[in-house]
């Protein structure tokens, strides 16, 4: 018995826009910087699931941080 072939499928409409997202935040946020938009997101929500951070206060600190931060980082103001 041959062993299958696999052979990639173009995805839908809807699948390629989100790997386009998820190929885009993936980026880093500046050359030499480790960390890329989904990375901060990640951990800002891991921030937020660890100390139990309420919804209200965890969009003031990603709002302030992102005024922070060179706009060109695209650092979300809200997580919700």
């Amino acid at each position: 018995m041959e062993p299958e072939q696999y052979f990639d499928e173009v995805p839908n409409e809807k699948a390629r826009c989100f790997y386009d997202q998820l190929e885009e935040s993936s980026c880093p946020l500046c050359e030499g910087n480790p960390h890329s938009t989904l990375s901060v997101a990640v951990r800002l929500m891991n921030i937020k699931s660890n100390w139990n951070v309420p919804n209200a206060a965890m969009d003031s600190m990603a709002n302030l941080l992102g005024e922070l931060v060179n706009p060109e980082f695209n650092i979300s103001k809200n997580f919700y």
